[in-house]
């Protein structure tokens, strides 16, 4: 395979197809009214209308989204499109709660907490978070590597 294009993977985070895709993630919809892809264009800063409609094509011809009369729609491939995005999110917030239930559990004093709480912390603060980032990062690494076919798969 040739590379014909040589770029940056923030460059391609960066680039207008992927900023205009992480918007619609981000809001899961967007409502096709007047005017509508004519603002998404200029906020973008599309330097043509052909510009835009051929990354909105490349969106709908890779299924990354759906559009209907009234609606563009990010679907599941598209969210996973960006799942390399949006997992460092999610490892973060399981980190900052851990490290929440860490500082309430050390300042406050055991015969302060409410029983249910003293039962399920040292399940909380310790083995749950690692499985959640260890299963994370597991799933991570399923969707990014790369696919190789057999024949590659069989080279030596």
């Amino acid at each position: 395979m040739k590379l014909s294009n040589k770029r940056l993977v923030s460059e391609i985070l960066q680039s207008n197809r992927y900023r205009l895709l992480f918007l619609i993630h981000e809001r899961g919809k967007i409502e096709v009214a007047d005017g509508t892809k004519t603002r998404l264009k200029n906020t973008f800063g599309y330097s043509s209308d052909s510009a835009f409609y051929n990354d909105l094509k490349f969106f709908k011809d890779k299924e990354l989204v759906q559009e209907d009369d009234k609606w563009i729609r990010i679907t599941r491939k598209g969210r996973r499109e960006l799942f390399i995005v949006t997992g460092p999110l999610v490892s973060g917030v399981v980190s900052a709660l851990y490290a929440l239930i860490f500082l309430l559990n050390k300042w406050t004093s055991p015969s302060g907490l409410n029983p249910i709480v003293a039962a399920l912390s040292p399940w909380l603060t310790g083995f749950l978070p690692v499985v959640i980032i260890a299963l994370f990062n597991f799933y991570l690494y399923l969707i990014l590597r790369p696919r190789l076919s057999a024949e590659e798969r069989a080279f030596r």
